[in-house]
């Protein structure tokens, strides 16, 4: 819900456009309206859903292309590779991680936020869905055991090169690293 008008604000630089409409308003009444035309058609929650379950592998699979691709540009098209990304934000610690502002982030914090995201895995409705309710057969939990950790790390691969890669050309843009891809 924040993501869709915190891009249209990044697009639409323009705020004459967006004093005539609030995109965050008008997301939540489409999300409404799409909810309620496309998702009470069927209450039974326990009947197989294919057309939800290709909707999300297929969201799941362009959104690995396109971070990926994004990734191997930021990378090796606009940087000298790892090696050249992490070199220069060695030479901004303070910069690159900002850690030494203890009220609002430190090594416990971040603690907490990364046990907060690994139980998430599990206990969020979609994953909890996807991976008891609409799970057909046991057998595919064999192939969800090695290919969810693996969708994991690909996408993680280039989360720290885009966020310094960022930080170098955006210096002044910190807070609003959501912007960088």
């Amino acid at each position: 819900l924040k993501a869709v008008p915190a891009s249209f604000r990044m697009i639409l630089r323009e705020e004459s456009v967006l004093e005539v409409f609030d995109p965050t308003l008008v997301v939540a009444v489409t999300l409404a309206l799409f909810g309620i035309l496309f998702g009470a058609r069927n209450l039974d929650f326990t009947k197989r859903q294919t057309g939800l379950m290709t909707a999300v592998a297929v969201e799941s699979v362009v959104k690995l292309a396109a971070f990926l691709l994004v990734g191997v540009y930021v990378t090796w098209g606009l940087f000298g590779g790892f090696a050249d990304i992490f070199g220069r934000a060695a030479q901004h610690p303070v910069r690159m991680l900002t850690l030494d502002q203890p009220a609002t982030a430190s090594y416990a914090r971040w603690a907490a936020m990364l046990l907060i995201s690994m139980l998430a895995v599990m206990f969020l409705p979609r994953q909890f869905h996807v991976l008891v309710v609409q799970n057909s057969r046991e057998r595919d939990v064999n192939a969800v055991s090695w290919s969810f950790p693996l969708y994991l790390l690909l996408i993680n691969v280039f989360v720290l090169p885009i966020a310094f890669a960022g930080l170098l050309v955006f210096p002044e843009a910190g807070g609003g690293a959501d912007g960088f891809i």
